[in-house]
């Protein structure tokens, strides 16, 4: 597998990562139920854990794409979050 391949997976994951973020927070402050929203976090960390780790083993270069498609989804949902719209 090219590592270029890499990129979109961890904008995917990135996406999801930051922009579940979002929906809990919003949630935490609405008063949600905790339980579920620790149980997301747990998630959130793993997926994004798991797909770093899974990188890593494909090498150093794979491992690179994965953490700039992480960064690029970090900034599309700042942006985002900056004009107002939701994710």
């Amino acid at each position: 597998m090219s590592a270029l391949a890499f990129l979109p997976l961890g904008l995917a994951a990135g996406l999801w990562h930051f922009g579940s973020l979002r929906w809990a927070s919003r949630r935490l402050v609405e008063g949600g139920g905790w339980l579920g929203l620790v149980l997301l976090q747990l998630l959130r960390a793993g997926l994004l854990v798991a797909l770093l780790a899974w990188s890593a083993h494909h090498g150093a270069w794979a491992l690179a794409a994965s953490a700039a498609g992480v960064l690029a989804a970090d900034a599309v949902v700042v942006a985002r979050v900056r004009r107002g719209s939701t994710p």
